[in-house]
């Protein structure tokens, strides 16, 4: 019989099935351990990607107004049967929004832009608002066109969790983002 430490002492085939009986910890720790770490590295990748749509959205909004503000509107804002009646001058509306599914809205080449940035936008995700503003040059009194494009209800599915087979509650709503610019700088006419 050899003696173990502190004391113990064992014979061989006991000795043997103390090691045997290590060797399945190691393995069971080990076990726990790589799972703790692929979890950690699954999150870590998880959080990168909501991260690049994020910003991937905050910087498609801002494509989709500099490309809203310098194109024709989406909408027609004055004249007879105007979707989006806006008018500055007189008593009317000063401030009109529009959802890009709204029948006379046309928000083909400005979704056209915005999926530049980000592809999974889509039409029911955009909202357009024009108004006037009275700030800006004293110089001039008329009113300065104002657009809005508002980035809403973008979801954002969950990849890990799909990878592992769950489908109930893996879809993240990106918060909503807004760009607003105004027209005066880049010579913007509203209306005929």
């Amino acid at each position: 019989m050899q003696p173990l430490k502190r004391g113990i002492s064992v014979n061989k085939s006991n000795k043997e099935r103390w090691r045997f009986y290590q060797q399945g910890a190691a393995m069971v720790e080990m076990a726990i351990i790589i799972g703790l770490f692929l979890a950690m590295v699954f999150a870590i990748i998880e959080f990168s990607i909501v991260l690049l749509k994020w910003g991937r959205a905050a910087e498609s909004t801002r494509a989709g107004v500099r490309f809203a503000i310098v194109n024709t509107p989406v909408c027609e804002l004055s004249g007879p049967g105007a979707v989006c009646l806006l008018d500055c001058e007189g008593g009317g509306a000063k401030t009109v929004t529009r959802q890009c599914t709204t029948p006379g809205v046309d928000c083909t080449e400005l979704l056209a832009e915005m999926k530049r940035k980000l592809p999974d936008i889509e039409a029911e995700n955009i909202n357009v608002t024009y108004a006037c503003s009275n700030a800006g040059n004293p110089e001039n009194p008329t009113n300065i066109p104002v657009v809005t494009v508002e980035l809403t209800n973008l979801q954002h599915s969950l990849i890990v969790p799909t990878i592992l087979g769950f489908s109930a509650g893996t879809a993240w709503t990106i918060p909503d983002f807004a760009a607003t610019k105004i027209g005066e700088d880049l010579e913007t006419v509203m209306g005929p």
